[in-house]
């Protein structure tokens, strides 16, 4: 696994029961269109406002938001309140590194 990015919205368990088919029409077209990645809708076990789209690149580790996450973001946004992120491997294949371990360098850059 190279990265999932995260994006959750916190909203009314009405409205999203309103826009429920607009939902899985998206998160299907998504599907459709990705070559090197998984989409996933997932609801909170516990509080039925809150839902993630999960998306599971199989492409190398990329640092920053993918343009078809910020799209859903943006989308998920007319809802509710959106939190996107993205989540690396902890570990690497070499002993006691880190993976999320970056570089100054690395922290510039995304911080640019």
């Amino acid at each position: 696994m190279a990265r999932v990015e995260l994006i959750r919205v916190r909203a009314s368990s009405a409205r999203l029961l309103e826009v429920a088919d607009e939902l899985r029409e998206m998160i299907s077209l998504l599907g459709d269109t990705l070559e090197h990645a998984q989409v996933s809708l997932l609801g909170h076990a516990l509080f039925d406002g809150d839902l993630a789209v999960v998306i599971k690149w199989s492409e190398r580790v990329d640092r920053v938001k993918s343009r078809e996450g910020t799209m859903v973001a943006a989308h998920l946004s007319r809802f509710g309140e959106v939190d996107h992120s993205v989540w690396i491997p902890f570990f690497t294949d070499e002993p006691q590194q880190l993976a999320g371990a970056a570089t100054s360098q690395q922290n510039d850059e995304v911080l640019r």
